[in-house]
C-alpha cells in the first residue's frame, strides 16, 4: 500500500482505519515484521489514525540503523519528503488481527 485516501464525504466513518487495518493484517500474514508510514506533519487526522494503530514516530536515521544500505533504498522508494514524519509499527509484540476484527468496505 502506497497511499491511503478517503473521499471527504466518507470521512469519519472508519473507512481509513479499515483500509490500514486490513493492510496491516495482510503485511503480517506475509511475514512482515515492521511497517513504515510517511505522513505529512500537518495532517493531524492521519497522524492520530496511525498512532492509534500502534505506529510510533521515528527519526529517518533509523532506516540506516535497521537496514544499512537497504535502508537507503527503502527511504528512496518511500519518497520521504521534508514535510513528512516517518512512523513505524513493529509486529513482534502485537497480536495478529483476525479478519473478523477488520470491517470490510462495501
Amino acid at each position: 500500500m502506497y497511499f491511503v485516501a478517503v473521499d471527504p464525504r466518507a470521512r469519519r466513518t472508519g473507512s481509513g482505519r479499515a483500509l490500514v487495518q486490513e493492510s496491516l493484517r495482510l503485511f503480517r500474514s506475509q511475514g512482515a515484521d515492521r511497517v513504515f508510514a510517511a505522513v505529512p506533519k500537518d495532517n493531524d487526522p492521519s497522524m492520530r489514525l496511525f498512532e492509534s494503530l500502534g505506529f510510533e514516530r521515528v527519526a529517518r536515521r533509523v532506516l540506516w540503523q535497521w537496514y544499512r544500505w537497504r535502508g537507503l533504498a527503502v527511504q528512496m522508494r518511500m519518497l520521504l519528503a521534508p514535510h513528512e514524519v516517518l512512523l513505524t509499527r513493529t509486529f513482534t509484540d502485537l497480536p495478529l488481527a483476525s479478519p473478523q476484527e477488520v470491517p470490510r468496505a462495501s
